[in-house]
């Protein structure tokens, strides 16, 4: 982090996982943040789980950039917890349930590679307490939840009592003037403004043509008795323990799908996907939608407009913003302040304006 850096003001549009984040971090190098975010119950990070894994389990590979996020994640948050005064980051190992005898074979040779020793842990057996398991299991080390609603809630209580303007009106763009050293936006001047508004770019008139697809996606909340709380489960469908018998469970995924109004249909598909190997009666006690902002090529949207100079992006990190957020924005905070190009060449939107 630089020692002394010039003090500039910036405003985020979007309170989400990444620009919730950018927020402190940009505060936490002595630099002034003013929020706008129109709150809405049914946003992707309102609902998300906030799951984070170092294995993509369909091809048992490990996550983008791995080595960077993972060593770092329960440090990273664990800080945050301290300096925000609330507590939101759960450690919980990941039961990898396997669906074929393929998946089996196949995770037993990741296993024995040295790139994957210290995220994957074979399970003989097949059986876990009452779990049947009918090709074996692997656990997923590395792997926790971050509760994704307490965190974004203990960001904004911080930075409005270091002095942050938050305004929750809808962002005004014909309000948003070009000034000769930044940008002015209801009265306020400011350096550089960055948009974080997930599906809410597709309207806005200098980002709207990069290639972000809505894709929906369902979590449920259950009543389940008996079932061990000190792991989150994992198929295709997931599991992870709130405590008191009460858990998620997710997810679906409904590409260009914009609705945040739940449907029957798709909360009994995924009962129905748990209930082919979990033993235990379970009780429906809610269902949320909402659409997720994702991109084709499975990494987000970050940078500088090309034409409109101090007008930024971070969008598009889709089902892994808690993990994403957690090495990114530091670094996104350092190459804003400093003006240097030190992001990961797969996330600059350059490509899409030439």
């Amino acid at each position: 982090m630089m020692e002394n850096p010039i003090i500039k003001k910036y405003l985020i549009v979007g309170a989400g996982l990444a620009g919730s984040t950018l927020a402190i971090e940009l505060k936490k190098r002595k630099q002034r943040v003013d929020i706008v975010n129109q709150f809405n119950p049914n946003s992707s990070s309102q609902v998300a789980a906030g799951i984070f894994n170092p294995i993509v389990p369909r091809n048992v590979a490990r996550a983008w950039h791995c080595d960077d996020i993972f060593p770092q994640i329960f440090d990273y948050y664990s800080n945050w917890e301290t300096q925000l005064g609330s507590k939101f980051l759960i450690k919980k190992p990941t039961l990898q349930i396997h669906k074929i005898p393929n998946h089996t074979k196949n995770w037993k040779k990741r296993s024995r590679e040295k790139a994957f020793e210290k995220h994957l842990e074979p399970l003989e057996s097949n059986h876990f307490n009452e779990i049947k398991l009918p090709f074996e299991a692997a656990w997923c080390l590395q792997t926790g939840r971050l509760d994704v609603r307490h965190f974004l809630k203990a960001v904004r209580n911080y930075l409005e009592a270091s002095g942050s303007r938050w305004d929750e009106d809808p962002f005004n763009y014909d309000a948003l003037e070009k000034q000769d050293n930044g940008w002015l936006y209801n009265g306020q001047s400011y350096d550089a403004v960055i948009f974080s508004e997930g599906i809410g770019m597709l309207k806005n008139p200098y980002f709207k043509t990069l290639p972000l697809t809505p894709t929906g996606g369902d979590i449920l909340k259950l009543k389940i008795k008996t079932l061990d709380e000190r792991y989150t489960y994992k198929r295709k469908e997931w599991l992870t323990p709130l405590g008191n018998n009460e858990w998620l469970a997710g997810s679906t995924f409904r590409s260009g799908d914009l609705s945040t109004t739940p449907e029957k249909e798709n909360a009994d598909f995924i009962v129905s996907a748990l209930k082919e190997w979990m033993p235990y009666e379970l009780e429906l006690l809610d269902h949320k939608s909402a659409p997720r902002p994702t991109v084709g090529k499975l990494r987000p949207f970050m940078g500088e407009h090309p034409k409109h100079k101090g007008l930024y992006i971070y969008n598009g990190l889709g089902s892994k913003g808690s993990s994403l957020c957690s090495w990114l924005s530091p670094l996104y905070a350092e190459s804003i302040i400093t003006g240097d190009n030190s992001l990961p060449l797969e996330v600059h939107i350059d490509e899409y304006f030439t």
